[in-house]
């Protein structure tokens, strides 16, 4: 293994054929699962901890999960809570945009969509992503495609009853090519319906 900084090693758990490139930093107090397969590039940071605003004597901490099989590309940092999916390309400076009904949110850099997402995810404590079809076009170096995928979050309310929520989302992407490895460089999400079931 190239030269890393991990804080906590046997809180952290590797699969097989994982691939790490220089200067990885792993705040694991919290816990990190890194899934077979997994390549990490050079000067990524993986955080599982955070000090309470109200009490910096106070350490939060959130496990982080990399399924199997995903690229995370040089610089990117993950944040603590938060899941990547098997076969998912993460690349520095990546730019996503989702639009909710009459509300249209951006953010730009792993940093700002790992926060945006480990918070929206926060209150659930389970979630589904099914994935339908998609269309992907390819020119040389670049490509752009659509898909569509079905959400499903479960987690407990305000009164503390369980409910089911369920989203329909569709994707438009643009990528581009980074030494034989397609990774998205611009989402923009459309979330075309929404329902909750208690």
């Amino acid at each position: 293994m190239s030269p890393s900084q991990i804080d906590f090693g046997k809180n952290v758990h590797l699969g097989d054929r994982v691939f790490i490139n220089h200067n990885l930093i792993l705040m694991s107090i919290g816990g990190v699962t890194i899934g077979d397969g997994t390549f990490i590039g050079p000067n990524v940071s993986i955080v599982t901890d955070n000090h309470v605003l109200e009490d910096t004597l106070v350490l939060r901490c959130q496990p982080v999960k990399v399924g199997q099989k995903v690229w995370i590309g040089e610089g990117v940092k993950i944040m603590p809570g938060v899941s990547i999916g098997d076969g998912a390309v993460l690349t520095r400076g990546v730019v996503v945009t989702s639009h909710n009904g009459n509300q249209t949110f951006k953010q730009e850099g792993h940093e700002a969509i790992e926060l945006v997402f480990a918070n929206f995810l926060a209150p659930f404590d389970t979630d589904y992503h099914l994935n339908g079809q998609q269309v992907v076009t390819i020119d040389e170096d670049k490509a752009t495609g659509t898909a569509y995928c079905h959400v499903v979050l479960i987690g407990p309310n305000q009164e503390e009853k369980r409910i089911q929520t369920t989203q329909g989302v569709c994707y438009d992407d643009e990528y581009v090519e980074v030494s034989g490895q397609w990774k998205i460089a611009k989402r923009t999400s459309y979330f075309m319906y929404m329902e909750s079931n208690v």
